[in-house]
């Protein structure tokens, strides 16, 4: 998992530290960067399983992604991670949106760091770009001449100051490898009630899978039932757990939809769909009704969703949410957060970050497992991000309130003040 990721010049975002845990959680007014944060973590972490057009933000081209100064300098976003397996070990990416330069990638010894550089070429100076690049996770990098190949993108590589001995190319895939072992496969999660139901039909990449909207997820249920059928019964049992009512998942024929191009995504990712002969998901009650899965509430369903992604296969080792709370009550959303940390713990190092405006949600979390981002006043608006931990206010307060309560009673300004800030975008 990963444990810090530092941004500069990504969205608003301007130089901004956030140590995250297993489990956490971003909290602030809104505009204050929370957004901003997941999408840069989902953009590093994407680099090495997927082309850079995928990774970045939806819809998203050079202009919106760069924070300008007046002078037009800043031309490039930078984002670096270090994660659990890795702990001193930075892998950082330039995604530099104005240079025709070859892409490269310098390993640093002496920084014990790994940097690539992603040249996204300019099509119509100075915004407008085509991005380039097509990672293939789980490839291997290999060599040929003074090029790497790495994940099925070619650059120009450099080893410290002294590039191309055998022996420095051998420690190179080294530690390439152990970059592309560490860093988590990332998966958004946008879920929409009306989207999740529908009725699925295989696609022409022959895989169901499920996309941040949460179309799919009929698919990867009746994947994992025939597949894996005990870790349906277990997926089935969760859901059982949260809402008694639901007695049995079942699949049934009927008129569904499949994804037009599934490995062409659209600019703003919601899926294009075509009509085509598949599955849907039928709900057996405890009352002995049997309801199509487009009749359930928006809360059993987001729930699913939720279940299906973290049991897919392959299953994300981050998983990115916003606004959780959204649909769902907050008795069952107390239920929901403590499963899906109890069986992403389960799952094996899977990661969760979520972002909330909920004071029910905060309450779930220790005050470590949340950071808390506000603007600064001026006309740069700069992010800081403080953890809740490292405010005394807080540490003070938590001995007689719940953390939700302690949020919402002082409020961002007072915390965010109340402790040196540990992390400002400004420096």
């Amino acid at each position: 998992m990963i444990t810090r990721l530092h941004v500069k010049n990504f969205k608003a975002l301007r130089d901004v530290t956030v140590d995250v845990s297993s489990f956490h959680l971003l909290i602030g007014p809104n505009n204050s960067g929370k957004t901003s944060i997941l999408q840069a973590s989902y953009a590093i972490c994407g680099s090495l399983w997927m082309s850079t057009q995928n990774a970045m933000p939806s819809g998203r081209a050079g202009r919106e992604l760069i924070t300008f100064d007046s002078t037009f300098a800043s031309k490039s976003s930078e984002i670096s991670v270090r994660t659990s397996s890795l702990p001193d070990f930075e892998y950082c990416v330039t995604f530099d949106f104005f240079s025709f330069n070859p892409a490269e990638i310098r390993y640093s010894p002496l920084h014990n760091s790994i940097h690539v550089e992603e040249r996204l070429m300019v099509n119509s100076l100075p915004f407008d770009i085509e991005y380039q690049s097509v990672f293939l996770g789980g490839q291997l990098p290999a060599v040929e001449g003074t090029t790497l190949l790495f994940l099925g993108r070619e650059y120009d590589w450099n080893y410290g100051s002294n590039p191309t001995s055998n022996e420095e190319l051998i420690e190179l895939n080294s530690k390439l490898r152990l970059v592309a072992s560490s860093i988590p496969r990332p998966a958004n999660c946008r879920f929409q009630a009306a989207l999740l139901p529908l009725p699925y039909a295989v696609d022409d990449s022959g895989k169901p899978s499920i996309d941040e909207f949460g179309f799919g997820m009929v698919g990867v249920l009746e994947d994992i039932y025939g597949r894996e059928r005990d870790t349906f019964f277990t997926l089935e049992k969760e859901l059982q757990g949260l809402f008694p009512s639901v007695k049995r998942l079942s699949f049934a024929p009927r008129a569904a939809f499949k994804r037009v191009k599934p490995d062409e995504p659209q600019a703003n990712r919601i899926p294009l769909l075509t009509p085509a002969p598949g599955k849907c998901l039928i709900v057996e009650m405890t009352d002995g009704s049997k309801v199509e899965a487009t009749q359930l509430s928006e809360g059993i369903l987001l729930t699913l969703g939720y279940l299906t992604l973290l049991y897919a296969d392959p299953a994300p080792k981050l998983i990115l949410v916003e606004e959780p709370e959204n649909g769902i009550h907050p008795a069952k959303l107390r239920e929901l957060l403590s499963n899906l940390r109890k069986i992403a713990k389960s799952r094996g190092d899977v990661q969760m970050i979520f972002t909330s405006h909920s004071p029910y949600v905060v309450s779930e979390f220790a005050p470590e497992e949340v950071s808390l981002c506000t603007r600064e006043d001026g006309p740069n608006g700069n992010v800081k991000v403080t953890r809740l931990s490292d405010s005394p206010l807080v540490m003070d307060q938590i001995r007689f309130f719940t953390l939700g309560e302690v949020w919402t009673g002082e409020g961002d300004a007072a915390i965010a003040d109340s402790t040196v800030t540990l992390v400002e975008s400004s420096r």
